[in-house]
């Protein structure tokens, strides 16, 4: 299998523990926070085709960015930020990069950047959702949370377990719980943190990806 391929399996594969777990926390959608199903009251066969949709279009961009999308080099290589820009300075700026100057190249530079970033962070995203659908859907099943004291600042809740095929303080009920208490932080907070992280990582890893694929064009 070639390597360019394992993205979009994982996509897959993601958008089927997305579902799944979905089903599994909440069959009727009530405690769906999908956007699609909160602001448009989407049922399963509209939140199927909208979200497939955009997971098609997602691959798209993928495939345009690893196969189609080439640099259109001129006779020159400018070897550091400062040469570039005295080239920018004495030439017309539509030779930097691309032949001709049109709203349709930097579609395409966009495209390439979108299908290089998106995928993955859809991943990510999915991924992570799934998880939190999973363990949510055991928690209801399994345990009851009763509001013992409020304040302005915390919520404290008694845990008791129903049928828990889970050993009692087990590291997976703690994760469980913990879980379910905290999630609006781990949503709101750590995981918007992570993904914020995770981009500049990918923005590292697509500019040296990038600058080989300009060096090939020039070598080409």
């Amino acid at each position: 299998m070639k390597k360019i391929h394992i993205l979009p399996l994982l996509l897959l594969f993601s958008i089927f523990v997305d579902f799944s777990s979905t089903y599994y926390f909440t069959p009727d959608l009530k405690n769906e926070a999908n956007l699609f199903v909160v602001k448009y009251d989407f049922g399963w066969t509209g939140l199927l085709i909208a979200v497939l949709s955009l997971d098609f279009i997602t691959v798209g961009l993928y495939y345009y960015h690893a196969l189609f999308f080439k640099y259109k080099i001129v006779h020159i290589k400018p070897s550091t930020f400062k040469s570039y820009y005295d080239f920018c300075l004495n030439h017309n700026y539509d030779t930097l990069f691309y032949q001709k100057c049109r709203y349709s190249h930097y579609l395409r530079f966009i495209a390439n950047i979108g299908g290089f970033f998106w995928i993955r962070i859809v991943i990510v995203q999915k991924l992570f959702f799934a998880f939190g659908n999973t363990l949510n859907g055991l928690s209801i099943r399994y345990y009851k949370y009763v509001l013992i004291s409020q304040n302005t600042n915390e919520q404290v809740y008694k845990v008791t377990p129903t049928k828990s095929p889970f050993a009692k303080d087990s590291f997976i009920e703690q994760i469980i719980i913990n879980w379910v208490l905290n999630e609006a932080t781990i949503e709101d907070v750590w995981f918007n943190t992570f993904i914020v992280c995770f981009i500049f990582i990918l923005l590292a890893i697509f500019i040296k990806k990038e600058k080989h694929k300009v060096d090939v064009s020039i070598l080409m």
